[in-house]
Formats: C-alpha cells, structure tokens, sequence
C-alpha cells in the first residue's frame, strides 16, 4: 500500500502515473490489467455547480434610449436579477445570475454558462 507521502514524492519527481477517470475506465473496458499497485493517481472532475457561482454580466438588450429600467430578466428562461446601474438607457442591462437558478427541471444556470462560452446564441 502506498502512502500520500510516497505518491507526493512520486508526483514530484514527476513518475507518478497518473489517469483520469475516463481513461482509467477505457483502460479497464479494453481489458487492461488495472491494479492500484499501478496507479498512483486517478483524477477526477466535475460539471457540478455549486452554491457560489454567479456570474454578473452586462447584456445588450435594446437600443440606446429605447427604454430606462429593466425589472425582470432572464437568459434562456433562467431567471437573473437586473442591476440598478442606469445602463438601461444605453440599452444594456447589468444582472446577477447565479449558477443554481433554474428555467426547469432540465436546464439553469450551469447550462447556461456553459452555452454562453460555447458562443450559442441566448435568449433574453
């Protein structure tokens, strides 16, 4: 059985092995003797959002002058909360959107940020 502090030292000198979840599981689904003795470190990750992540964003929305007070907001249904900056009349809104808001069961905030730096196209 390794220690942590071997496989620190593993690591240091840089001949740990080291995998991540998906190769390790391609690894054993091809068959491949997979030990513990024979990996040191199995990195994993995760698209999970968590409580504080927020995103404030500025939104184009509308042209200069064309209205002077957001109240509501959303971005592909999820719901924000539109700042009191006077932006509005520049025809930008400034909003909170926090991670774990939701549009429905299916789709929130983690979607939506991951659309948005995919480059897909929002809805506002």
């Amino acid at each position: 059985m390794k220690t942590n502090s071997e496989i620190r030292e593993k690591i240091r000198k840089k001949t740990a092995t080291i995998y991540t979840a998906s190769e390790l599981k391609q690894m054993i689904r091809e068959g491949e003797r997979v030990t513990a003795e024979s990996v040191d470190v199995v990195t994993c990750g995760t698209c999970g959002i968590m409580s504080g992540t927020t995103a404030i964003l500025t939104v184009p929305v509308a042209p200069a002058g064309s209205f002077s007070r957001a109240d509501k907001i959303s971005l592909n249904g999820v719901p924000c909360f539109p700042g009191p900056c006077p932006n509005e009349r520049l025809g930008l809104v400034d909003l909170v959107v926090y991670g774990t808001a939701s549009a429905d069961r299916r789709y929130g905030g983690g979607h939506l940020f991951r659309d948005i730096v995919e480059g897909k196209d929002i809805l506002v």
